[in-house]
């Protein structure tokens, strides 16, 4: 079984260790035990989790819980073990940092902004000026420069963005209708609007994905506990697994025909065929059969 050397100080310490010692993989045990390298202020840093940080973002967590009109908040065990998977799993989320030879990280002070007096209100004008007289053609200009301008934005977001995640989004495009989940690490994830309704129908933590300029609404569920989540919504929903290469299709209940539980497609270094996966959607809802 995998050893992970995060202190305990308490029993219920003890249970959380013992709970990702049992079902850590070994990928996720070497971020526990090392911590990640990240990069942050300019400088490469490396971020270490402890039990102690980990209950300081549980107690946040039920917190959020609390502020949604309950006075306290009863948390199930086996919550708390998925805030724990996702929290050593997220490398976005910050818990003790250092410099690479070891001495904590200390965020340089910053010198507080200038005060900036208020600027006297200007008198209005009512005299339209030349420029307001100009033909309206000029403010049709102006939008075509504005749509290219967002066109060019969003070709550098998209730069930012991972390969694997514009995978995700291609596939839930594709799918609209459809709950797209992703493996990443130990966890399935699911994100935009997939992750919201995932969140109520399986009673799970919504967070965000931070991408450097955009952020993205993010919910998932451990490896080892697939089935028993898959299976609380595919009562309702077609559901698609993108794992490594391949995307397992996942027939909603009420549609299932015989043997035609599941569809597996390799997209090793391949880009989606449009029209083959509207095909296979259309084959997911009952729409046309194989002869």
């Amino acid at each position: 079984m995998i050893k992970l050397n995060i202190e305990t100080k308490n029993k219920e310490q003890e249970i959380l260790k013992a709970y990702l010692e049992e079902n850590a993989s070994e990928t996720l045990a070497d971020k526990i035990n090392n911590g990640v390298r990240i990069q942050k202020d300019n400088k490469t840093l490396i971020n270490k989790k402890t039990l102690d940080t980990f209950m300081k973002y549980a107690y946040e967590e039920a917190r959020k819980l609390a502020e949604k009109g309950a006075n306290c908040a009863c948390i199930e065990d086996k919550t708390v073990f998925v805030w724990a998977m996702h929290y050593f799993e997220e490398d976005t989320i910050e818990g003790i940092l250092y410099n690479e030879d070891g001495s904590e990280y200390k965020k340089a002070p910053t010198t507080p902004p200038k005060q900036i007096e208020p600027q006297k209100p200007k008198k209005e004008n009512n005299q339209q000026s030349f420029f307001d007289m100009i033909d309206l053609s000029t403010n049709t200009q102006e939008n075509e420069d504005k749509t290219e301008e967002k066109e060019e934005i969003v070709e550098e977001v998209k730069q930012e963005l991972p390969d694997w995640y514009l995978k995700y989004v291609d596939t839930q495009e594709s799918y609209p209708d459809s709950l797209v989940f992703i493996k990443l690490g130990d966890f399935y994830e699911a994100f935009s609007e997939t992750a919201n309704i995932i969140s109520k129908e399986m009673d799970l933590l919504l967070t965000k994905r931070d991408f450097g300029s955009i952020k993205v609404d993010l919910a998932g569920f451990p490896y080892h506990v697939k089935e028993e989540y898959i299976t609380k919504v595919k009562d309702k929903y077609n559901c698609i697994v993108i794992e490594n290469n391949n995307v397992e299709f996942i027939q909603k209940e009420e549609q299932k025909q015989e043997k035609n539980e599941t569809i597996s497609v390799d997209i090793h270094n391949q880009t989606f065929d449009k029209f083959l996966l509207k095909t296979i959607s259309a084959l997911l809802d009952g729409k046309v059969k194989l002869q």
